[in-house]
């Protein structure tokens, strides 16, 4: 065989079992989202797919292993909301906050996984693995306001907790959008909130 036609061939075959894994991992974000975390079985997800519980496990060889694959998506997501696109920082920050509403709504498997006790209890690594994604966060947003601060569009001293605060604003939304269906779009009421907390960081001449 052609050394040229044996790499093609592997190339394909990598990139078809990449695909299935992707939709695999699409399916169980969208049943996350209908069902909860705690109803998520292989044979769910492979009925879903039209598949047999064997085609799921050729790609992933237990279900921890499909949570791992889930929790790298959400991961790597959440990553492209922080990469930098504004140059101020407190628009920055509203577009962050912003986007990760628009997440939240687009992809509400996201806070069914994070607050579910289900999922904390029964895989410990991957508890770890949230609580370090949510740390993550929080210290990007922080970075930010301390940028605010030193160019003067901020209160100094209030940094941690304001970042908190916002944190907050979004797990708060998403829990009452995602759990409880109190709120059918949190993406309305992200301008609003964003304003409240930017005039509550704001320096007290700054305030009208």
């Amino acid at each position: 065989m052609c050394p040229l036609m044996n790499t093609t061939s592997t190339l394909r075959t990598r990139r078809s079992s990449e695909d299935r894994q992707q939709e695999i991992v699409e399916a169980v974000l969208k049943l996350t989202a209908e069902r909860g975390v705690e109803s998520i079985t292989t044979g769910l997800v492979a009925d879903r797919l039209g598949l047999t519980q064997g085609a799921i496990f050729r790609h992933f060889p237990n279900k921890e292993a499909l949570w791992v694959a889930v929790l790298e998506w959400l991961k790597i997501r959440l990553g492209d909301l922080f990469a930098r696109r504004e140059p101020d920082p407190l628009d920055e920050l509203e577009r962050i906050f912003l986007a990760y509403l628009r997440f939240i709504h687009e992809y509400p498997a996201m806070p069914r996984l994070v607050f579910s006790d289900t999922f904390h209890h029964t895989y410990p690594s991957l508890h770890v693995q949230v609580r370090e994604m949510v740390a993550d966060c929080e210290t990007r947003l922080e970075r930010l306001i301390r940028e605010a601060v030193a160019v003067g569009q901020a209160r100094s001293g209030h940094e941690a907790a304001a970042a908190k605060l916002l944190l907050a604003s979004i797990q708060g939304l998403a829990f009452q959008s995602a759990i409880l269906g109190l709120v059918q779009d949190p993406r309305a009421l992200g301008p609003h909130l964003f304003s409240l907390w930017r005039t509550g960081l704001a320096h007290p001449h700054d305030v009208s």
